[in-house]
């Protein structure tokens, strides 16, 4: 479900999602948060190699091919935060998820949901503190008229930013919820 590796087949749930269920229901992730897919993602993030994108989409996009049954209505990019916008000029999971919306011909919403509180970046925090952070972060800011969405994201780490994100669309009416990511850190 969160997208760590399992040692078996025989479940689709590690043990932490099994203790503690996520407000979605399954993981699409193409790589793992390590070389060179880490250096890509960092390069698109803070040195805008927009080059990079191409590579990056179609690792998703092929993840999402292979194992993705039955595709999502919309899908939804993690927003930033207004002043994290300025800063940075873009948002990558917007880039990403145009991409992803030509491809698999489906809608981007990319103004229904707010990031409403401009928490800190996530990295260097642990997992309680990164849930912590994103607690009450976003904010639904229209309708959704969905039955199942694709949350798009570049990295999860503890799924604490996209699970926020999952718990204002569940609250919202969506019944189901899938997290579509480049790569999974593996950070708990």
């Amino acid at each position: 479900m969160c997208g760590i590796p399992l040692q078996t087949e025989q479940t689709a749930y590690c043990d932490a999602c099994l203790h503690q269920p996520k407000p979605f229901q399954r993981s699409y992730i193409a790589a793992h948060y390590q070389f060179p897919t880490n250096r890509l993602i960092q390069q698109l993030k803070f040195q805008h190699h927009f080059n990079h994108l191409p590579v990056l989409t179609q690792l998703l996009i092929d993840r999402v091919e292979q194992t993705a049954d039955p595709l999502p209505d919309i899908l939804i990019p993690v927003p930033l935060h207004p002043s994290r916008m300025r800063q940075r000029g873009f948002n990558q999971s917007i880039e990403l998820g145009k991409r992803l919306a030509q491809h698999f011909q489906r809608p981007l919403l990319k103004n229904a949901i707010q990031r409403a509180v401009n928490t800190p970046a996530q990295t260097g925090l642990s997992g309680k503190l990164r849930r912590q952070n994103v607690r009450q972060a976003f904010q639904l800011t229209q309708p959704i008229q969905a039955q199942h969405v694709a949350i798009i994201d570049d990295v999860v780490t503890t799924t604490s930013t996209v699970a926020a994100l999952a718990s204002v669309l569940s609250d919202a009416g969506v019944p189901r919820i899938d997290i579509w990511a480049i790569a999974r850190a593996s950070k708990r």
